[in-house]
């Protein structure tokens, strides 16, 4: 089913020609001013439902990434689309309504909020599938290590940032975190040799 262009809600044919669906709903595509004016003052006020918002934003994301856009498998209600300027999973948050990561959202509602200057690192080292942002593979970290540390000490090793996000799960909560980042790299370089 494939809604019409124009963001009236109305169902579109099968072009019998191509066999796909029509962009637009017969005589959609070349109303004049003045009855796409009648048209928008009959609309004005009126509620589309849940449903239709849903199929509406699908189109146009798809349109825009190739992608449709989809609900949240971990909150409910929470329609999410892919972004391919981020890369990532992106949501509209309710309480501010401003667009942030997927994977920032699903922290805050299911592990708890976010210190200050943290960030939020997927554990497997990949963000671009949705089973990425499931709430086991997130991490708050601080800004610092999330985009310049774990990366640089990932590339200077020749490994998966995922390797290096391990040994600093495993060392975070005994070592200072001014002393950390030597630690993992003797670490690494232990594992290197051996």
């Amino acid at each position: 089913m494939v809604l019409c262009a124009c963001n009236c809600g109305g169902e579109t044919k099968i072009d019998k020609r191509s066999g796909k669906p029509s962009k637009w709903v017969k005589g959609h595509s070349n109303l004049s001013e003045e009855s796409r004016k009648r048209l928008s003052e009959a609309r004005k006020g009126r509620k589309l439902s849940d449903e239709t918002k849903l199929k509406l934003s699908e189109i146009n994301n798809k349109r825009r990434t190739g992608r449709a856009t989809i609900c949240s498998p971990y909150i409910p209600n929470l329609v999410i689309r892919f972004s391919s300027r981020h890369h990532r999973w992106v949501c509209r948050d309710s309480i501010t309504n401003k667009q942030t990561t997927h994977a920032r959202t699903v922290y805050i509602r299911l592990v708890g909020p976010i210190p200050e200057n943290y960030h939020i690192h997927h554990i497997s080292g990949r963000c671009t599938e949705i089973e990425d942002d499931r709430p086991e593979n997130l991490l708050a970290i601080p800004r610092h290590w999330n985009s310049t540390i774990l990366p640089r000490l990932a590339k200077k090793f020749g490994i998966h940032e995922s390797e290096v996000t391990k040994i600093y799960i495993e060392l975070k909560d005994s070592i200072p975190l001014d002393e950390l980042r030597e630690a993992i790299r003797k670490r690494l370089t232990f594992n290197a040799e051996n």
